[in-house]
């Protein structure tokens, strides 16, 4: 009896000390995906500081001409601007680095469910600030974009100044005279 009483603490003292090391198993894998998300976010965080830097530029005299010249309303020069501005942007940081992020993101959220949410790094304004926030900012300023009559969307798209980085603020300032 005392051999058998022996034998079950054995097997229960390996089980729970197995227990302890998946436990710890499952905490290193998010902790290790956590980390690789970080390293990819710090890796576009660095390409946007890059491409900031351009961000001060204003539109040349002869661009705002020409857009002057179209005579759009403010809401369409606003949404003009804002769709050519964050398209060089984008161009820029790369849409690999911010699928990088989204990818590393997903996957940490993945392997907290996967655990049952045993140990969680991520939290909800990480997931908005990531997925949502930035691509929100491009589908709407795609659709205000496209309500602009197709025949000032060929104009503005030939215009080549606005496939580079600008300051949409200071450039609309500019052509509507303020």
């Amino acid at each position: 009896m005392v051999a058998n009483k022996n034998i079950m603490f054995l097997v229960l003292l390996t089980f729970s000390s197995l227990a302890c090391s998946i436990s710890e198993t499952r905490k290193d894998v998010i902790k290790a995906s956590y980390q690789k998300m970080l390293e990819a976010e710090k890796e576009l965080t660095e390409k946007i500081e890059q491409c900031e830097k351009f961000n001060n530029r204003v539109l040349s005299d002869s661009t705002i001409k020409k857009i002057r010249d179209m005579k759009l309303n403010e809401s369409e020069l606003r949404a003009a601007l804002g769709y050519f501005s964050i398209k060089a942007m984008n161009k820029c940081e790369t849409q690999e680095a911010w699928d990088k992020l989204v990818a590393r993101t997903a996957e940490t959220k993945a392997f907290e469910e996967y655990y049952k949410n045993e140990f969680v790094v991520l939290h909800e304004s990480d997931l908005t600030n990531i997925c949502c926030i930035m691509a929100n900012l491009k589908i709407t300023s795609e659709i205000n974009y496209l309500k602009i009559d197709s025949i000032y969307r060929i104009e503005l798209e030939s215009i080549d100044e606005l496939k580079e980085i600008f300051n949409s603020s200071k450039s609309a300032k500019k052509i509507l005279n303020h």
